[in-house]
Formats: structure tokens, sequence, C-alpha cells
């Protein structure tokens, strides 16, 4: 399963960096940061599994399910903005990426889609 990360990681880099949207171009790089932590941190549970439930932390495999969830609900923000963006014609609103609860966009705080109605 590990492997189909290899084409999404191309097809994330590519459609994030040519979108032409300003407000998600930190995306590819923020998706596959934390893509890559979680993969490191999974790679860690499998390998020192033992040494990890001798010291008693077996949390390395918890820390990446919720990199790895945080990555994909990243993942749907960054497509969700290109398909709006790209139906901008056919709809009354624009689109705003933002971050809960840190507002600057920290690599651990939640992005998520603000629609406004266009004025007239």
């Amino acid at each position: 399963m590990m492997l189909f990360s290899v084409p999404a990681a191309l097809v994330i880099n590519y459609e994030g960096t040519h979108s032409g949207i300003p407000e998600i171009e930190n995306f590819p790089r923020r998706i596959l940061g934390l893509w890559f932590t979680s993969f490191v941190f999974w790679f860690a549970d499998r390998l020192l599994c033992d040494v990890w439930l001798w010291l008693g932390t077996p949390y390395l495999h918890a820390l990446f399910h919720l990199l790895a969830g945080l990555a994909g609900y990243t993942i749907f923000v960054m497509f969700s903005m290109i398909d709006i963006e790209k139906r901008s014609s056919g709809h009354r609103y624009t689109a705003a990426v933002r971050y809960f609860p840190d507002k600057s966009g920290s690599i651990f705080s939640f992005p998520y889609i603000s629609l406004h109605e266009k004025s007239c």
C-alpha cells in the first residue's frame, strides 16, 4: 500500500504547484512533509517494535495514523480548492483557506475552506 505513495506524491506536487491558487502553494510541501514524517514513525515502529514495547511506549503507530490522517485531510482541502476555482464561473462564491486553531497556518493546524458570496 505504501507503493501508492510515490505516484500520489507526484500528482499532489504537480496539481498543487500548477493550480495558480496562492493560498494552496505550500500545501504540497505540507502534505509531503506530514506524510514523510508519518512514514518515518511507521517505519521506526515496524523496525523497532520490540524495543518500543520494552520501553513501554508503543505510540509511534498511533502518531503515524494521526499525521497520515492530517495529510489526507489536507489533500481533500487542496483538491476541493482546485475544484471550486475551476468551477468558479458556475457559482456565486469565493473560497478562502482558513486555519484552526492557529491562524498562521502552522504544520499542526487544520486547514478548512470558508465560502463567501461574491459581491455584485
